[in-house]
This record gives C-alpha cells, sequence and structure tokens, in this order.
C-alpha cells in the first residue's frame, strides 16, 4: 500500500510571527494570538482559561505554537479573523455584505459565542426580511443590506443551524 499523501499547509494573510497559537481550518493555518480570540470569543477564552497539559508531546505544534484543528472553512475563519484584525476595513458594516460573509459571522459567531458578531448577522437579516408587511412590501432594493448575488439560496442553510433562525414573511 502507497503511503498516504501528506496534505500541503498554507499560511493565511493572518500569520504572526509573535502570534501564540495556530488555528487551522481545512489546509490553512491562522498564527494568531490567544489574548485577541479569548477577548472576542467566550468559548476561546473558556478554553484558554482551562488548565493545559503538562506533557506537550500529545498537543499537535508547528513554529513552537500549539496548533488547534477546526471543522470550519478557511474563508469562514478568514472574513470572522479579518474583524478581529482589521476592525472591519475589510467590510465596512454600513455597506452591502456579501451573503459568504453574513453566513460566515452567523456560523462561527454562534459555534465561537462571538455575540456582537451574530448579533450584526442577525440585524442584518432582520433588516433584509422584516416581519411586517408594511416594511416588506418597500422594494427589496431599497432596503437590503446584503448582496446575495442570486444566491438567496444560501439564506434557507442558515435556516437550518444550530440557532434555527426563521425570517418568514408576514402573511
Amino acid at each position: 500500500m502507497a503511503p498516504k499523501k501528506r496534505q500541503k499547509i498554507n499560511r493565511s494573510r493572518f500569520w504572526f510571527d509573535d502570534g501564540n497559537v495556530i488555528l487551522q481550518a481545512e489546509s490553512t493555518q491562522f498564527r494568531v494570538h490567544r489574548s485577541l480570540l479569548s477577548l472576542h470569543s467566550n468559548l476561546f477564552r473558556d478554553m484558554f482559561s482551562m488548565p493545559q497539559p503538562t506533557d506537550t508531546t500529545t498537543i499537535p505544534h508547528a513554529d513552537g505554537c500549539p496548533v488547534i484543528s477546526l471543522a470550519d472553512k478557511a474563508s469562514d475563519l478568514e472574513y470572522v479573523l479579518s474583524i478581529f484584525y482589521e476592525n472591519f476595513r475589510v467590510q465596512e458594516m454600513r455597506d452591502l455584505m456579501p451573503i459568504d460573509f453574513l453566513s460566515a459571522i452567523l456560523r462561527l459567531g454562534k459555534k465561537y459565542e462571538i455575540d456582537y458578531i451574530c448579533n450584526e448577522g442577525l440585524s442584518r437579516l432582520r433588516f433584509d426580511f422584516p416581519n411586517t408587511l408594511e416594511k416588506w412590501d418597500v422594494p427589496f432594493d431599497e432596503h437590503c443590506k446584503t448582496d446575495y448575488d442570486g444566491r438567496e439560496h444560501n439564506l434557507l442553510q442558515l435556516c437550518y443551524e444550530p440557532f434555527r433562525v426563521v425570517f418568514l414573511p408576514p402573511v
């Protein structure tokens, strides 16, 4: 049997020489700062506050940092890290937001307990899909804050996410 081929690991644009933890999503690694993750995410804060094993041979390391493998898409993690490190320079929150960005902040905001990001995503959905007939009758393009780019079906997937957001037009 042929040996397993090792997957090529890529460094993301969020690779800081002074970073002290590496997050890996798919084949992309992000060398970032535990303190910044803890500041923004309740889940990471709780995880990093737990006692760490003294035997570091059981934890994967790279470049002297522990590697935490995540089951998220690398592009989703990059969206969220761009908010942490670039303070919305990449995505101005008053501008139209691509549906992929919105999906990422909703999913990862919920998963990693980043309340302000999740709330921003939910606020945009509520704005785009109001719950009153009066607001619903306003032409979509006049009030929409999200660029669905013909991929409105992605919105349906969000309705099945763990937080069960349901947006139904008024009947």
